[in-house]
């Protein structure tokens, strides 16, 4: 677990936005995603973004809490310098993801 946020309005959504890193067979990737908290254990996921690269070293992502509707995270640059500046990659970056209402479905 690398980063939780509420939904702004959680006590009537129980909208949980978690960030969070993940075994793939040649490393680490990081996932953003929406578990239903129910007071006891989260319940099944959506994923909202996925396969962010990631490292051992200068990884990272942190879920702001924000009401402007929108869902904000970082991201670190899994020790490659050169990847935040390339706009194909999603490392390195602060991202602002769609509206919080299209997270509702």
């Amino acid at each position: 677990m690398m980063g939780i946020a509420l939904h702004p309005d959680f006590t009537s959504t129980s909208w949980v936005f978690v960030a969070y890193s993940y075994a793939v067979a040649n490393g680490i990737r990081n996932r953003i995603s929406r578990p239903v908290w129910d007071g006891a254990d989260p319940g099944s996921e959506k994923i909202l973004l996925t396969k962010i690269l990631s490292g051992t070293n200068q990884d990272g992502a942190r879920l702001p809490s924000r009401s402007d509707q929108f869902l904000y995270t970082t991201t670190g640059d899994a020790a490659n310098t050169n990847l935040p500046k390339n706009r194909s990659s999603l490392a390195g970056k602060v991202l602002r993801l769609q509206g919080l209402s299209d997270f509702f479905e």
